[in-house]
């Protein structure tokens, strides 16, 4: 097995996507019905940060996943989207980011450029 998969085992294991012995748990499974940062989306739903939203608020924070900047400025972000706050869902998004993104760099695993997410004009690595 060569380092980049041993790291990326590693990673899998750390978020409990495997168990021990390598086997795949129901994260894992979620995860791999995702085409794009499946890690931080399955978190997301097996945090429960989803649930408290409404369906336009769920939008907008998947957006975030696969949102592509084609334009210099920022785009607008209604009022009620604006607020950030450790405690509220973008806090809780945040987190879990940082967790998995803690985890990879622990393995040695490296994110490739547009695989960054970008959170509230912050983008996370």
């Amino acid at each position: 097995m060569n380092k980049v998969n041993f790291c990326a085992l590693q990673v899998l294991r750390g978020l409990q996507y495997i168990d021990a012995s390598g086997t795949v748990q129901l994260k894992g499974r979620v995860a791999c019905e995702m085409s794009n940062h499946e890690l931080i989306i399955t978190e997301l739903v097996f945090e429960s940060a989803l649930t408290r939203l409404h369906p336009t608020e769920i939008a907008a924070l998947l957006s975030c996943v696969v949102f592509e900047q084609k334009r210099c400025t920022e785009p607008k972000l209604a009022p009620d989207l604006e607020t950030v706050s450790s405690d509220g869902v973008l806090g809780t998004v945040q987190f879990l980011v940082y967790r998995t993104v803690s985890c990879k760099r622990r393995s040695h695993v490296q994110d490739a450029p547009q695989d960054l997410v970008q959170f509230s004009g912050t983008k996370v690595k």
